[in-house]
């Protein structure tokens, strides 16, 4: 998982030219507004494809700023705090 991603970047992976089929395909990892599970919804799915002739570019994406070492929990609490104040405000 990273977080705190400022600077976007995009990673090739490409196949071995005698395997390559001409398709490629970008990979954008999920993991929510905070972090990515870019290890195993991006790199590792590069990988594979690329073992199968497809080329892949992974879009490591801009994150929203985590203040903590904690970036789930940090979202959980503010989630809570969210919860508790449609509770309390009309919208």
């Amino acid at each position: 998982m990273v977080y705190n991603v400022a600077e976007p970047t995009l990673t090739a992976y490409l196949p071995d030219p005698a395997q390559a089929t001409g398709t490629a395909v970008i990979i954008a990892p999920g993991g929510a507004f905070r972090v990515l599970s870019i290890d195993s919804e991006g790199v590792d799915v590069a990988k594979w494809l690329a073992d199968k002739g497809v080329a892949c570019f992974v879009l490591k994406y801009r994150l929203v700023k985590s203040e903590t070492d904690d970036p789930v929990k940090e979202l959980s609490v503010a989630m809570s705090n969210w919860k508790k104040w449609t509770k309390t405000t009309p919208l």
